[in-house]
């Protein structure tokens, strides 16, 4: 199941990435207005769940499965959390 955090933590990346900018978590701290130790944690979440990847340089990139979940649309994961 995808938090709404999650949702827009990879909704952020994919517009980044949409854009040609590099994903870094200092850009994602400051398109989401979090402090970077929430970012980093969320991220982490995501690499655990397999949905980004994290480059050892620091770049952030959506899987395929990252990519998945982001075309399920948000209502249905909603009834989804309710039931």
């Amino acid at each position: 199941m995808i938090t709404v955090s999650k949702e827009d933590y990879l909704k952020a990346i994919a517009e980044a990435e949409a854009e040609g900018e590099t994903v870094i978590s200092a850009m994602l701290a400051h398109w989401l207005t979090v402090i970077r130790p929430a970012v980093t944690a969320a991220l982490n979440r995501l690499k655990k769940d397999r949905m980004v990847a994290i480059k050892s340089d620091g770049r952030v990139q959506l899987t395929s499965q990252g990519w998945q979940t982001l075309r399920v649309p948000r209502s249905r994961l909603r009834v989804r959390s309710v039931f």
